[in-house]
């Protein structure tokens, strides 16, 4: 109810009251606000302009006291003397901790010192006014903002010019970040709120106090050309906000110095004295509430009178409402001539919302589909004056539409219709129930038929069993395609165990007996009677529950699932079968040979005799592998397994270890005669040419045997002891098979010994290099030196390069000899006269590990050695793995200015095709072609690899020249290096020094 009439001039009296008392105390907070922030704002431009000019000071400081060091260095004595490097000491020792590079340069920008890169690059000079300002006014000069020439990076130049006697001589420059100037700023004293910048002439932003490297190179928003020394300046930033600013140009560089603070924090003092105000004005409320409570007081007396008068009504009405409102369907009344709605209950209006009190609203909300339906039935209804039903789908206040079924009643006073009743009952739920219960039956017999599962059911107590359609399928009785899925097929008890596997059917009894005692599920698996086509038998899987009778406990019948597990059962066959043999042979794997191997082990302790385990390795199996490519190698494989099957057959087991590893397990030999027949079939089966698709392949095989149980009673000891024996048969020539004998550990261990004195070797310094001269032909004077290891053992004297080059490269410890090597050869190189080069041997092994290039760089670097002195060889061995990528690397180091030399060429395959790939340097002819010289047809492949080499500008060099008739031979031939005993053999490094500087052949000798 509204307010009696008589309370409103109290009211009136109360407002005007309380806007008297308040509005004088929120003019007079305004007017001492607004002087508050004129203050403020007076105190922090002062603020802006003190710092401004202490940072400006503060860089023109650090600026002048780096010109004054530049200065001092440039009256350095060593500049004087041309003594560079001292010089370059002199730079790092005085700024490189402060983090500033010092170059020195001539006029022409050539680079003479650069403490942070080597000497001789040419530089961009600064620009072209600032050298001729240097040049005229012999004065410092500071440039902008600029950017590396080397690592690209933001920097700012200081130059100095450099003069004697008046004339300018050099010009050094000091390069330092501008992170350096941020770090200026900040000691300024500048703190937040207030931020710092610095720009160049050119307004590039070269620091700020914050967030400056993001800002680094940015233009400044307050710079111009035309600004005056120093002002004032208000706008948006680089990052968006709103500043304030003041800025100084600096007399020294030119420099543009600014501070600013956000606009922001002006306007802070603002915000506290509006929130002042605020609490004040909340102040002033409350006392005009206080002041009007007594009127307030009154006002409420008032409105209880009118309460109680109203009060019975209300509670008769109330009673009526929470009758319909605990109704749960909606329920309302309309009016007889238009349907509007003159009552509605709880659910009515939670359904409708606001809308629905007209018939028009109610009439939009229905569902478009049944609209027509529904407005059918209502004008029928109201025509005869009948009530009607009907089920139809509304909208909800949400949008979603929900089916109800409504009831609408006529209400008559004398005869007429005055009012409609109505009433709409949701009834969604029942009917998605409904649908969902529809979707879940048809959703199981689908899931059912596309696993393909049968159902069943056995009453326990009439021995009948009932199967479905697909559960008799998988017993074998016959079911036509047109029977439907609902149909039933019984038997009895008896019948279905004539269908079972006889084997299987004990297992499957105890697996039920057990869920009866245990009244638990039970699930199993057997074989029907009846196989598959091709004789292939039928698995069944079977998931059944018992149904007890909860008075007795006895079970009344089982029902349960029967799923056709045959292609699962095949696959596990597949899987166990690939998990013991070898997927490219099919041979057995690893794990299969180690299982057999235990059983024969087992077997000859318990019953006696012998066996023998034999392990194979291929010969140039690799070498076929990376020619013809990986589809042939295992075609190859895959050839080689089936000689050996045909020539094992039952006599023993063929397995495949890894690789080109296979072995052979044969039992129940009378005697290791038997092992050494089928060792040598094997190796002449595998000797003969292999045809895989046009490519004729030709290897061997190596053959280690260890025999059981003398040599060795477990399986380990027998797999180690039969792989000795085969590391003893590869390096008797391969192609030969070797029985294990007590020794042969003996021999490994002496390997294994020599290993690890090669690492203390190369831990301690115990390697050396000797340098065998190269004589170049055309000029008759040494060319170069050929670096060659050698290794004085403590105790075993000197060991041969073939001996312990071998083991370095299998244990990998020939990648730090090979880098001790680069560095030791270029450090002597650096001694030598400057037209003399050296050539160090690189192995496959440091081309497949990464790295090689940095020891070559950094052999160069620490040597100071030109990259056009130093040469590399390599072998076509490190060519026949990852060609490509061997190939890219001596591209890179080509690039570097090293030159590349193909070693021992004529002795592998002599393949064509890396010439072309590749443009090499120099072309070394292996000795055993210079030993032969004399054959005509040597001598005719000579003839061919110089023509070769002069058609492709590919220097020759001969190899193992010792006489001289070879000598006189090479030189017909066309040969323009010789190396060899005849002219001297490899020299220490003191001899080598010494033969380089002084030793000359005379090339008409």
């Amino acid at each position: 109810m509204s307010l009696p009439i008589p309370t409103r001039p109290l009211v009136l009296y109360a407002m005007a009251f309380a806007l008297a008392l308040v509005v004088p105390t929120l003019i007079f907070c305004a007017v001492i606000t607004w002087h508050w922030v004129s203050a403020e704002q007076e105190r922090y431009q002062a603020t802006t302009i003190d710092l401004t000019q202490r940072a400006a000071d503060e860089i023109d400081r650090f600026i002048e006291a780096r010109i004054t060091m530049l200065q001092a260095l440039a009256t350095s004595p060593a500049l004087d003397a041309g003594d560079f490097s001292r010089f370059d000491q002199q730079g790092r020792d005085l700024l490189e901790a402060e983090g500033i590079a010092v170059i020195l340069r001539d006029p022409t920008g050539q680079q003479r010192v650069n403490t942070r890169k080597p000497f001789g690059t040419s530089l961009p000079q600064t620009p072209a006014d600032a050298d001729r300002i240097m040049a005229e006014t012999k004065r410092p000069y500071v440039s902008d903002l600029t950017t590396g020439h080397f690592l690209k990076l933001p920097m700012v130049v200081l130059s100095v010019p450099v003069t004697r006697a008046g004339k300018l001589l050099y010009i050094l420059d000091a390069s330092m970040h501008p992170l350096v100037f941020a770090d200026l700023l900040q000691r300024s004293g500048i703190r937040a709120p207030y931020f710092g910048t610095i720009s160049d002439r050119n307004g590039l932003i070269i620091a700020r106090s914050i967030n400056s490297s993001s800002m680094i190179g940015q233009r400044a928003r307050c710079f111009s050309e035309h600004n005056p020394g120093q002002g004032t300046w208000s706008g948006t930033d680089a990052d968006g906000q709103r500043i304030a600013v003041h800025f100084l140009r600096s007399s020294l560089t030119g420099w543009q110095v600014s501070i600013g603070i956000e606009e922001a924090a002006l306007v802070a003092p603002l915000t506290r004295s509006i929130a002042l105000l605020a609490g004040l004005g909340a102040f002033l409320a409350f006392i005009a509430i206080a002041v009007s409570l007594p009127i307030l007081c009154r006002m409420l007396d008032a409105q209880r009178a009118a309460d109680a008068a109203t009060q019975s009504y209300a509670e008769a009405e109330a009673r009526q409402r929470m009758l319909a409102d605990a109704l749960p369907q909606m329920v309302w009344v309309m009016s007889g001539d238009r349907g509007d709605a003159t009552y509605s209950n709880r659910q009515f209006r939670g359904f409708y919302g606001p809308y629905g009190a007209t018939r028009s609203e109610r009439f939009k909300r229905l569902h478009p589909e049944d609209s027509p339906r529904f407005v059918e039935a209502w004008d029928a209804a109201r025509t005869v004056g009948q009530p009607y039903e009907i089920e139809a789908r509304l909208c909800r206040q949400d949008g979603v539409y929900r089916w109800h079924k409504l009831i609408v009643i006529p209400v008559r006073r004398e005869g007429e219709v005055v009012e409609w009743l109505g009433t709409a009952l949701d009834i969604d739920d029942i009917l998605t129930a409904r649908r969902q219960l529809e979707e879940t039956t048809d959703l199981l017999r689908l899931a059912q038929e596309a696993a393909e599962a049968g159902l069943w059911e056995w009453n326990v107590q009439t021995g009948l069993v009932r199967h479905s359609a697909e559960s008799a399928r998988m017993h074998g009785i016959p079911v036509t395609p047109e029977v439907s899925s609902d149909c039933v097929v019984e038997m009895t008890i008896a019948e279905w165990e004539a269908r079972v596997c006889p084997d299987d059917l004990p297992q499957v009894w105890r697996g039920v007996q057990q869920a009866i005692e245990q009244h638990s599920t039970y699930s199993g698996e057997f074989r029907t009677v009846e196989p598959l086509p091709g004789g292939r038998p039928r698995w069944v899987q079977v998931f059944a529950r018992g149904i007890f009778d909860e008075a007795t406990g006895e079970v009344i019948r089982f029902v349960g699932l029967h799923l056709d597990i045959t292609r699962r059962k095949e696959a596990e066959a597949r899987v166990e079968h690939m998990a013991l043999h070898d997927a490219l042979t099919d041979l057995p794997n690893r794990t299969f040979f180690r299982e057999r191997l235990h059983d024969e082990i087992g077997r000859i302790s318990r019953g006696g005799g012998h066996f023998a385990v034999l392990c194979l390795d291929l010969d140039r199996f690799k070498a076929v592998n990376d020619t013809f490519g990986h589809p042939v190698g295992d075609a190859l494989l895959r050839c080689v397994a089936e000689r050996l099957n045909q020539i094992v057959r039952e006599r023993g087991t063929v397995a495949r270890l890894s690789g080109d590893e296979f072995v052979v397990i044969l039992p129940g030999l009378p005697d290791l005669t038997t092992a050494s027949m089928i060792a040598q079939e094997i190796i002449g089966a595998i000797r003969e040419p292999f045809d895989l698709d046009g490519c004729m392949a030709h290897i061997g095989v190596s053959i280690g045997i260890a025999a059981g149980p003398q040599d060795g009673d477990d399986a380990d000891t027998l797999f180690k002891n039969a792989d000795i024996a085969l590391y003893r048969a590869k390096a008797a020539g391969r192609n030969v098979f070797r029985f294990y004998e007590a020794g042969m550990d003996a021999a490994v261990a002496a390997r294994n010994l020599l290993e690890l004195d090669m690492r203390e070797a190369i831990a301690s310094g115990g390697f050396s290099l000797h340098y065998q001269p190269v004589v170049d032909l055309t000029k008759g004077g040494i060319g170069g030196f050929e670096a060659l290891l050698r290794w004085q053992h403590p105790v075993r004297g000197a060991i041969s390069p073939a001996e312990f080059i071998p083991i370095a490269e299998e244990s990998g410890l020939i990648v730090p000899l090979g880098e001790w090597a680069l560095r030791e050869a270029c450090c002597a190189a650096a001694a030598w006269p400057s037209d003399v080069r050296v050539a160090v041997n690189v192995s496959a092994v440091q081309f497949q590990q990464p790295g090689l290039e940095q020891s070559v760089v950094k052999a160069l670097l620490a040597s100071s050695l030109a990259p056009s002195r130093l040469e590399l060889e390599i072998t076509e061995s490190v060519l026949l793995t990852d060609a490509e990528t061997v190939i890219a690397i001596l591209h890179r180091l080509r690039a570097l200015g090293v030159r590349i030399a193909l070693d021992d060429f004529g002795t592998g395959y002599s393949s064509l095709s890396y010439l072309r790939q590749f443009p090499f340097d120099k072309i070394k002819i292996d000795r055993s072609f210079i030993r032969e010289i004399a054959e005509p047809n040597t001598a005719a492949i000579i003839r061919a690899v110089v023509a070769l080499g002069t058609r492709l500008g590919i220097a020759i060099t001969a190899e193992g020249v010792e006489t001289a008739d070879q000598l006189e031979r090479v030189r017909l031939k066309g040969c323009t290096e010789v190396q060899g005993y005849l002219f001297s053999r490899p020299l220490p490094a003191a001899e080598a020094l010494q033969f380089a500087q002084t030793g000359k052949w005379d090339a008409a000798a």
